[in-house]
Order: structure tokens, then C-alpha cells, then sequence
């Protein structure tokens, strides 16, 4: 039972890898303290030729890591580019953000 006395699903929808723990970290560990599931999507990745290929799967797996460090249930990672999201038809960025919601059902 948590605190409140009632279960959530939580996603948090963050832009870039690390927005979600320098943006709603400490209330991420709350729910998780709670007793409730917390999720988080990142939204974008960074890709050539902007962004070295390593970097930005080191920037993933510490993503990820530190979630776990958290308590977050899941990371989901969306492939959309860092820093050229204009260029994205806004139905696929809808359509993806819509994916991992119906999965998550928050």
C-alpha cells in the first residue's frame, strides 16, 4: 500500500537522456519511495554527424543506469534526433511518444 493509499503508474516523458533526473529526480524517488511503478520515456538521440556514435551510447547506458539507481521500473528510448526534432513529422513523434504510453498505461 503506499502512502497515499493508492497504487499509480507514473511516466515521465523527457527530451534527452538525464532530463528526467536533473528535471524530476527527487520526485521520481519519492513515487518509487511510495510504493509506486515510475517510467520514463527519453524522446530524442543523438546522432552523426552532431554527436559521436560511442558518446551517445555511453549517455544511454548511464541514462538507464541511473534510472535503475532510482527505482524506475523501465527506460524506454525512442530514437528520435537531439537537436533537429523539427524535422520529425509530428504524427511519428506523436505516434511514438502514443506507443509507449499504451504500453505503460499510466
Amino acid at each position: 500500500m503506499t502512502i497515499s493509499g493508492e497504487y499509480m503508474k507514473i511516466l515521465v516523458i523527457a527530451p534527452h537522456p538525464d532530463d528526467e533526473i536533473l528535471g524530476v529526480g527527487g520526485t521520481i524517488a519519492k513515487y518509487v519511495a511510495e510504493g509506486h511503478d515510475v517510467y520514463v520515456c527519453v524522446v530524442t538521440k543523438g546522432s552523426l554527424p552532431l554527436f559521436d556514435l560511442e558518446s551517445v551510447k555511453k549517455v544511454r547506458e548511464e541514462c538507464i543506469k541511473a534510472d535503475r539507481l532510482l527505482g524506475v521500473s523501465k527506460t524506454f528510448l525512442l530514437d528520435f534526433p537531439a537537436a533537429m526534432l523539427e524535422n520529425v513529422p509530428r504524427h511519428e513523434l506523436n505516434d511514438g511518444i502514443a506507443r509507449v504510453i499504451q504500453n505503460v498505461l499510466p
